[in-house]
């Protein structure tokens, strides 16, 4: 344990340092890359307090993967025009549950990073962003606490591919059953254990009464998970069945093993 709180203070001391002489002069330094994965290392700790017996070693492959996918970024994806915040948390919302922030939001937008092999939306995924959606209705996103409302499109960031891609928040989420959704779900995580609330989102997935095929168009099988429910129809992984991208296209000295 001593060893390990040493690493941990060693690494964050590198990155403030490195980080530091990033916003100086901009340029993303092997150093940069490098940090990037010491604090990694790190914050299983923080999330589950589970230690990394690496701690300290970097893996020269894991510095071009991460060379490979920032040379992916299409930087105007992800220009604010008022604020950007990284990793925020959701105040009461995440006390709620135990804990919970997302990616990035950038002005009306909640993104999600999947570094996955995969180009595609599972169900979990979809998911996961309507959660984070309903968490910032209930705390507000951030130390800024910004209203919900003034998020209108939720969705992923797919790193391997370069590709963001996002949902309108008003074809997905039924604002006349919100308020209710919401008290049943607070009350849930109030009163009772965290898998009764977990339940509750899997009965209703927080779509407030709306149909969304989650598969639609997936190796022809489509099954609304809702069916029943009275609304419309948005295919959740609409625009991106048909789209074709080897998950490593151009990347060279990619180790796969690693992936």
């Amino acid at each position: 344990m001593a060893i390990f709180h040493k690493k941990r203070i060693e690494n964050v001391k590198f990155a403030k340092e490195t980080y530091s002489q990033f916003l100086k002069n901009g340029v993303l330094t092997e150093d940069i890359f490098k940090s990037s994965i010491l604090l990694a290392q790190i914050d299983p700790v923080r999330r589950a307090l589970a230690f990394d017996k690496q701690i300290g070693l970097v893996d020269n492959n894991d510095i071009q993967d991460l060379k490979n996918l920032i040379n992916l970024v299409n930087f105007e994806n992800f220009k604010p025009a008022s604020y950007c915040l990284l990793n925020p948390t959701f105040n009461e919302g995440s006390k709620l549950v135990g804990g919970g922030d997302t990616d990035i939001v950038i002005d009306n937008q909640i993104i999600d990073i999947k570094t996955t092999r995969k180009l595609e939306v599972t169900r979990d995924m979809f998911n996961q962003i309507i959660g984070y959606y309903i968490l910032g209705e209930i705390g507000g996103i951030g130390k800024e606490k910004i209203n919900i409302s003034n998020i209108n499109e939720i969705g992923f960031y797919f790193s391997r591919y370069g590709i963001k891609f996002m949902y309108k928040v008003e074809d997905i989420i039924d604002f006349n059953f919100l308020s209710n959704f919401i008290e049943k779900f607070k009350k849930c995580f109030e009163n009772e254990p965290i898998e009764i609330g977990k339940r509750i989102l899997e009965i209703e997935r927080l779509s407030c009464e709306k149909q969304i095929p989650w598969n639609k168009g997936l190796e022809g099988v489509q099954v609304p998970w809702n069916k029943g429910l009275k609304g419309v129809q948005v295919p959740w992984n609409k625009g991106l069945e048909g789209v074709q991208v080897p998950w490593n296209k151009g990347l060279k000295r990619v180790h796969r093993s690693k992936l």
